[in-house]
């Protein structure tokens, strides 16, 4: 089909558009979105993939691209995305893995943006230059990621370390694409020579920023071993280095050379050995392996695996849906990692472990068909290679970004940028293996889409999308800052119902929010006493709407600890800040909401706080010392379990119980002083209320 300037200046604005997203997604930040670093991200990404693809139907059309047949490639995608939804849908909550948190935005609603993005790669981007000018976009934007992400950890730290991006991990993973990538596309736009220096100055920017390598301890003298040594996103590091060994070995494998082949092989079978033994050994308890990156890394790893895996045996043909592992995490919480070798993890939603979480989401059936879709770009690589689509170096550079990424994956979760690079790649892996040729038409669906009104038809249809999957969901994580952010306790009131009136997405949130105002409103409680009854009046009335705004939260999404627990602090505060004869009926939810914590969690000693909080309002002294005695049995090394127990005897006048938890704290703290815990007498005992 023969195009006219008009038609190639819309396929040509097509392409700018999609470089445009890819290339500028990561740098998307915005403070007033709840979690700027990915809420704001999930909008943009979603809102524009809407657009671009309404350009592209009207392209349709007027006949100026079609849709590209699916390959293995598509196809198994296709068949992953249609796992996860059979999944999800029979899982626990659909709505939940449906929309995702705002924390992560990675919903099934993402993964059903990213195949649009792959077919919409695969019509529009049809010549080499094409894909590497999209991945000199992606290498630009990720490089001035790897440079700001230096000076940010060395300089400001006003991101925290991971830029825009929001963790060094997430860095690390992004830039593999681009390091690897360069090598194979630039020189189709600088020419040989000039690509590869480009590509280099990429490569070794990236890897000398202290995601890959601690350069700032090189420069400060600190460097003390060989781990110290490696940077930020150490899993990305692994990655790295067994993805350009691959590259390495590969090659001599693809070579017409039998001695070249042969060497090649033998080293192929040797480092698969290696890692094969090496991932044994890190899952399995006792060994230097397994002890090594439990002392370098976060060995609270290890204990969310084992969870995964416990999960998984549940339901192990179609898993327990997308993104529900913080399900798993509440009900099966191990108190081993409130240990002081652990880091204090209350709540978390994945098990930092990519193929473990998509067979605790997915079962056997999801894990295959993800299997399958490696297995389709290898083999599509390969096919393309032997087709002299790519030669010798690019398909085994192609292979070691593959291993690299599924390597670092080990370690992490995927989250939205690598994912959308990664689905980049699936597009490009199509595009080299396939021999696809413009279809002529005649088919039915192109005669629909030629009709008149058609592009009203597909208008509304897609302006309706971008109103609930893009702007709602965007309005309802403003709402959301506001809501946490609100300093006068009128205008969150009228913010709440605001906030909430939008139904759309998930609410895992809500109890995020609730904290916050809860954080905020307990400041007061020390000038309480001093407080005029409408001061007080109007506190409860916040407390009362933040608690009806968590409350919305437990009702859609049931599995959540936090939910329960923020619940039940705020009705306690609320009977701390009431009027003797109202604070009845805020205890009672209280009461409540602190067994459900413990019912859905019982290891997690949290509930039993909350639950030690209402009995010691209502003066039930004994009950708040066996919720607290309880608590100290399943996390003996949290100090709050303790403390609320040494001033709860106080309040009792209980000197022998005041000993009690002093003694116990000071046998497991031992380097503690008299400074560190209250002493005896600095809290009033209060007269037991008369029933």
């Amino acid at each position: 089909m023969k195009r006219t300037e008009k038609e190639s200046g819309l396929i040509n604005f097509l392409k700018a558009l999609i470089i445009g997203l890819v290339a500028f997604i990561p740098f998307v930040y915005n403070p007033n979105y709840f979690f700027p670093f990915f809420s704001a991200k999930t909008a943009f990404f979603q809102g524009s993939i809407i657009i671009i693809l309404f350009l592209f139907l009207y392209a349709v059309h007027l006949g100026k691209v079609k849709f590209p047949k699916l390959d293995m490639i598509g196809a198994s995608f296709l068949l992953f995305l249609g796992c996860m939804f059979i999944s999800s849908i029979f899982g626990l909550d659909f709505g939940h893995s449906f929309w995702s948190s705002f924390e992560r935005g990675t919903g099934l609603l993402f993964y059903s943006s990213l195949f649009v993005l792959f077919i919409l790669l695969r019509a529009i981007f049809k010549t080499e230059r094409d894909w590497a000018k999209l991945y000199l976009g992606i290498a630009l934007s990720m490089t001035i990621i790897a440079v700001f992400t230096f000076f940010d950890q060395n300089i400001g730290n006003f991101f925290g370390g991971g830029f825009t991006l929001g963790n060094s991990s997430f860095v690390g993973a992004s830039l593999l694409f681009p390091m690897f990538a360069s090598f194979i596309l630039l020189p189709k736009i600088f020419g040989k020579k000039k690509g590869y220096i480009v590509a280099g100055i990429i490569f070794f920017l990236s890897v000398l920023c202290p995601i890959f390598i601690n350069t700032p301890g090189i420069l400060n003298g600190t460097i003390d071993g060989v781990m110290s040594l490696v940077g930020e996103a150490r899993g990305a590091a692994l990655g790295l280095f067994f993805g350009v060994i691959s590259s390495a070995i590969l090659y001599l494998s693809f070579s017409s050379k039998k001695i070249m082949k042969f060497s090649g092989i033998v080293l192929g079978v040797i480092l698969l050995a290696v890692v094969s033994v090496g991932i044994v050994k890190l899952v399995t308890p006792g060994n230097v392996v397994n002890q090594k990156f439990s002392d370098a890394a976060w060995p609270n790893r290890f204990v969310y695996w084992d969870i995964g895996i416990e999960g998984f045996k549940q339901n192990p043909i179609f898993g327990q849906g997308h993104e529900m592992f913080v399900a798993e995490f509440t009900k099966n919480f191990n108190p081993i990692i409130l240990t002081p070798k652990y880091l204090n993890e209350y709540f978390v939603d994945r098990p930092h472990n990519a193929y473990i979480e998509i067979i605790y989401n997915f079962g056997i059936v999801g894990a295959l068909a993800f299997a399958f879709l490696i297995f389709s770009l290898f083999y599509s690589i390969n096919l393309a290679r032997k087709k002299s689509k790519i030669n010798n170096l690019e398909a085994s550079l192609l292979c070691g970004l593959l291993i690299s990424y599924l390597i670092q994956n080990i370690f992490i979760f995927d989250t939205m940028v690598p994912l959308i690079l990664f689905v980049v790649t699936f597009g490009f892996v199509s595009f080299i293996s396939s021999d696809e040729k413009d279809e002529e038409g005649g088919s039915k669906f192109y005669q629909l889409m030629e009709h008149p009104f058609s592009p009203l038809v597909f208008g509304a249809v897609l302006i309706t999308a971008f109103i609930f999957f893009a702007y709602l969901p965007a309005f309802k994580s403003k709402s959301y800052v506001r809501i946490a952010t609100a300093k006068d306790p009128v205008e969150r009131m009228s913010l709440y119902d605001n906030g909430e009136v939008i139904s759309i997405g998930d609410s895992t949130d809500n109890p995020v929010i609730a904290e916050m105002v809860f954080n905020q409103i307990s400041k007061f409680t020390s000038s309480a006493v001093k407080m005029t009854p409408e001061d007080r009046s109007m506190v409860v009335t916040d407390l009362k709407g933040a608690i009806s705004f968590a409350e919305r939260g437990a009702e859609r999404f049931p599995y959540y600890q936090r939910t329960f627990t923020i619940l039940a602090s705020l009705n306690n505060l609320a009977a701390y800040f009431s009027p003797q004869q109202d604070r009845g009926a805020f205890i009672m939810e209280a009461e409540k909401w602190g067994n459900k914590a413990v019912e859905v969690s019982p290891n997690n000693p949290q509930g039993l706080w909350v639950l030690a909080q209402v009995y010691e309002i209502v003066t039930e002294w004994e009950l708040s010392y066996e919720m607290l005695d309880k608590a100290i049995q399943i996390a003996p090394y949290q100090k709050t379990s303790y403390m609320r127990g040494m001033i709860v005897a106080m309040e009792d006048g209980n000197r022998e119980k005041y000993n009690e938890y002093r003694d116990l704290l000071l046998v497991t703290f031992p380097k503690l002083t008299e400074s560190d815990y209250p002493a005896w007498g600095t809290v009033p005992k209060v007269e037991r209320i008369k029933n």
